[in-house]
């Protein structure tokens, strides 16, 4: 932990920080047992911390709750109840903690409309070990091979005009233009798959916490947030 024990002394992080202190879109955080509504092991509800609703809640196959994760095994998937309508020429932030287990199987989360070129927008496993940020209309971008069985902390932003992705702290894409949208009206929000009506390779792995903002946030605002992240989980960032 040296290198979050000084990064964090840098740049002044308060270690009691939450993200209960900012406004998120949608915040689901495993971790948290009070959110979970079970049967036996197996997930039945997953309440939304944000407070907007996004409840998640099964949508294909058995997820299970284990080591306070949320466990897919490649052919499951949890979905909001409702179409999420988070999209348009707009600003997205998203920070997911998670492992893949197996290289063909790995798809964190998506939504909208893979029909349309543009309205789709996801974070996948192209069965090769690579992952990319992907919009309906074959437009992909990849970040880099995947470790296998490693908790991870990924971050996307995505302005109108840039894509930029990092993980453990370290930069995979650096402000890349792009100028693809995020229109959504239809489709759910999903986790371990792609998009509602295109699966992709559901992630066969863990999740433990997956956050959206719908906004860019500051560099003190971002660097919250994966302290939190790495200190929570333990995860040693660069």
């Amino acid at each position: 932990m040296r290198s979050v024990v000084k990064q964090l002394l840098s740049e002044s992080f308060i270690p009691s920080w939450s993200p209960a202190q900012t406004q998120t879109t949608v915040w689901i955080d495993a971790k948290d047992s009070n959110t979970l509504t079970l049967s036996g092991s197996n997930i039945s509800r997953i309440k939304d911390k944000s407070g907007n609703g996004w409840d998640l809640v099964p949508f294909i196959g058995t997820s299970t709750y284990s080591n306070n994760a949320i466990n897919l095994d490649g052919d499951s998937a949890l979905a909001t109840e409702n179409p999420f309508p988070i999209g348009g020429n707009i600003a997205v932030t998203i920070f997911v903690v998670y492992t893949k287990n197996v290289a063909d199987k790995g798809t964190v989360f998506g939504w909208g409309n893979p029909n349309i070129a543009g309205e789709a927008f996801g974070f996948y496993d192209n069965n090769s070990n690579f992952i990319g940020l992907t919009y309906a209309g074959g437009i992909v971008t990849y970040v880099s091979a995947v470790p296998m069985g490693q908790s991870l902390i990924m971050s996307i932003v995505k302005s109108p005009a840039r894509l930029a992705v990092k993980r453990n702290q370290t930069n995979l894409i650096g402000s890349q233009p792009n100028t693809s949208l995020l229109t959504n009206s239809t489709f759910k929000l999903m986790l371990g798959q792609w998009t509602q009506s295109n699966a992709g390779p559901r992630l066969n792995g863990t999740i433990s916490e997956f956050i959206i903002l719908n906004r860019v946030l500051s560099s003190a605002e971002f660097l919250n947030f994966e302290n939190y992240l790495s200190l929570k989980y333990g995860i040693v960032t660069s």
